[in-house]
């Protein structure tokens, strides 16, 4: 008795496979798996099995506007699946994504060429597959794909992530090439360094962003440079009790700082000083305008604010223009939005790296070449939103950004700019506010890849998600994601590419913490 139940436990694995088996080939034979062009060989005749091991077979990842592909990250996910697959199975790999616009015409081959042309997949038997969602298993861990699918060439939507069910399999298990050992996120990242080089059209799209940043950087560098003297007086309070920082009045060097035409009254008026806000007036007792958005803000402190109130940093009050002349007595004009004495007179603000960065030199950047200008980076990825209203899912809801804006504040005082790529116009609009200049964020109109609504460009769509997310990669000394494919995808590319640049946080359940590789799916 012991023996026949011993044997059936020894047997009981093999039935569990054959019965798989056996339902992925009717699968591949039913209407439910889509076939087409189903072919037999050139001479009409069907191929037997000697010939079929001889013959070239592909396996070729697919997202077309037929079917829902997800999004950035899902078909990233994808695509380093199927070329795992595709090596485990000895199959060619290829990419044919084509929604909402053609992939190709951002990266290219790098290692592998995964580029095939449509001429050599003609005449040939094909079949597609999909496997998108959490509702269809290829059962990857027990089956002979090649035995199952035994197409030249097989097409595979699908979003999920192979390694797991790979492992598992006995014939595949031994079959990994050395790119796909260790953890799942150094599979990810030389996979797709492997697979992905960014085209000249991406990599130009990114430098012209890098470039108008580090104008602005170098810009304000060279207002600050006029503020010397200011600096070197920092935290001085006039004898008539107020407290603007406009330099010794007495001077003539104010010409040289901001066009000073009416500071009077102990007051500093529009047209006065590039920090109004942080003026204290000796009349009223309290800071002028000293209703804030909230406290969240922080960025007056109470050696510039009478009971410790914050001050109001509203558009009508920040929207300044520094005018400083050069040593060629030419003027320069920039749009500044310094709100105290800490943030201009940081020292950090003015030896940023930012300021010594040759623009002809972020201009030649090519493929995944990085750069240090003190960026620090941030996806916010909220979902349904009015930007989004299609979508179902909530990432992260609106009241809990609050969060982030604290988390950027200390960098920002600090002298640091800040890049924000966000599915949310709301949200844009409310860090420009916040943080001025030292905000960076395309005017690009938002769109989702997978749900391109009418009238979007889709293209330009495509190409500002793909651009944004190889700029968290390469140009960020700080990075802050969200719980994203899009961003998450972002990280593991920038700790390959930057290994030392350890300041990765994570922006979840309304609180920005650290994050590792560890904890990225």
């Amino acid at each position: 008795m012991v023996t026949l139940l011993t044997l059936i436990y020894l047997l009981l694995p093999y039935v569990i496979k054959l019965r798989v088996q056996l339902t992925a080939t009717y699968l591949a034979s039913n209407s439910t798996t889509k076939l087409s062009n189903e072919t037999e060989s050139p001479n009409n005749q069907a191929v037997n099995s000697s010939q079929e091991s001889f013959r070239k077979k592909y396996l070729i990842y697919l997202c077309d506007d037929k079917v829902y592909c997800f999004g950035l990250g899902d078909r990233q996910r994808g695509i380093i699946s199927v070329y795992l697959l595709a090596e485990v199975t000895n199959r060619t790999f290829g990419i044919v994504m084509t929604s909402p616009a053609d992939f190709s015409d951002f990266y290219r081959p790098a290692q592998v060429d995964w580029a095939i042309p449509e001429i050599e997949l003609q005449n040939k038997s094909t079949i597609e597959l999909q496997a998108l969602g959490t509702s269809q298993n290829l059962h990857l861990e027990v089956i002979d794909f090649n035995s199952v699918y035994p197409q030249d060439v097989v097409f595979l939507r699908t979003n999920h992530r192979f390694l797991h069910s790979l492992s598992k399999n006995y014939m595949y298990k031994r079959r990994f090439p050395p790119w796909a050992q260790g953890t799942r996120w150094e599979l990810y990242q030389r996979g797709w360094t492997r697979l992905m080089t960014p085209t000249k059209e991406l990599r130009q799209e990114l430098n012209n962003a890098l470039v108008n940043i580090v104008t602005v950087i170098q810009n304000e560098a060279r207002v600050l440079s006029q503020l010397e003297k200011c600096c070197s007086s920092y935290n001085k309070t006039h004898t008539n009790g107020s407290h603007c920082f406009e330099g010794d009045k007495s001077t003539s060097n104010k010409s040289l700082i901001f066009d000073v035409k009416d500071y009077t009254n102990n007051q500093c008026l529009n047209q006065t000083c590039i920090r109004r806000e942080m003026c204290i007036s000796n009349i009223s007792g309290a800071c002028i305008n000293s209703s804030c958005i909230d406290s969240r803000t922080k960025f007056c402190y109470r050696d510039f604010c009478i009971n410790d109130s914050y001050v109001s940093f509203t558009p009508k009050t920040r929207d300044r223009i520094c005018t400083a002349s050069n040593a060629t007595n030419s003027t320069t004009s920039v749009s500044l939005t310094l709100w105290s004495e800490e943030m201009v007179c940081n020292p950090d603000v003015r030896t940023s790296r930012g300021n010594n960065v040759s623009l002809d030199a972020v201009r030649d950047l090519k493929n995944y070449d990085v750069i240090d200008v003190n960026l620090v980076c941030v996806h916010i990825r909220l979902g349904h939103s009015s930007s989004l209203p299609f979508e179902n899912n909530v990432r992260n809801k609106p009241e809990t950004v609050a969060a982030v804006w604290d988390f950027l504040a200390g960098y920002v005082t600090k002298g640091f700019h800040v890049y924000l790529a966000t599915d949310s116009q709301t949200v844009r609009d409310e860090a420009k506010t916040l943080f001025g200049h030292r905000l960076h964020v395309s005017s690009s109109p938002i769109v989702h890849i997978a749900s391109v609504q009418k009238g979007q460009d889709k293209r330009e769509g495509f190409r500002l998600a793909l651009v944004e997310q190889l700029l968290l990669t390469t140009s960020c000394r700080v990075l802050v994601i969200s719980y994203s494919g899009f961003s998450m995808k972002a990280a593991k590319i920038r700790d390959f590419l930057q290994p030392a640049a350890k300041e990765l946080y994570i922006y979840r359940n309304g609180q920005v913490t650290p994050a590792g590789m560890w904890m990225l799916p």
